[in-house]
């Protein structure tokens, strides 16, 4: 049971978007992100918001992929616990990995603090194969897009 009110408060809006995702999704990733979040954002609720992100950040829509990178930040910020995240890690770091490669600026840019927030609840050596891969597709033959994506992911990892 979540204990954040805020969470509380959209949580019908949350599941009926996890029981129907192709019309529940943009509603949902609006209303959470117009909510103003002064609480802790405890396990159950990163259970109603985790499945909603990954949709949002897998979406072909740019302004459904900007409302859930900046989501996906601020919930990474706000979490009391950062173990918390640790069970999501696995489905929100490659999809972010993905989403910093976005042809759209802004999506980028998102997703690219929504990973520095991330980061903060990895392990070091999690940390270290991120850095390690972003440093090489800086590197790499990539398209500009992509270069410039990962030093954006790069420049936002504390």
């Amino acid at each position: 049971v979540t204990k954040n009110p805020e969470i509380l408060a959209v949580a019908s809006v949350l599941i009926d978007s996890l029981s129907d995702p192709d019309k529940g999704t943009a509603k949902a990733l609006d209303i959470v992100i117009e909510t103003t979040f002064v609480n802790a954002v405890d396990a159950a609720s990163l259970a109603l918001l985790v499945p909603v992100v990954q949709r949002g950040l897998q979406s072909r829509n740019t302004d459904m992929k900007k409302k859930a990178s900046t989501i996906a930040g601020n919930m990474c910020n706000l979490v009391a616990d950062p173990k918390d995240v640790a069970p999501y890690l696995g489905d929100l770091l490659p999809t972010l990995r993905t989403t910093i490669l976005d042809p759209s600026p802004e999506v980028r840019a998102g997703a690219a603090r929504a990973l520095g927030s991330l980061v903060k609840s990895m392990e070091e050596d999690e940390a270290a194969v991120l850095i390690r891969h972003l440093l090489a597709t800086m590197k790499s033959d990539a398209s500009m897009v992509e270069r410039a994506g990962a030093a954006q992911g790069l420049a936002e990892v504390p």
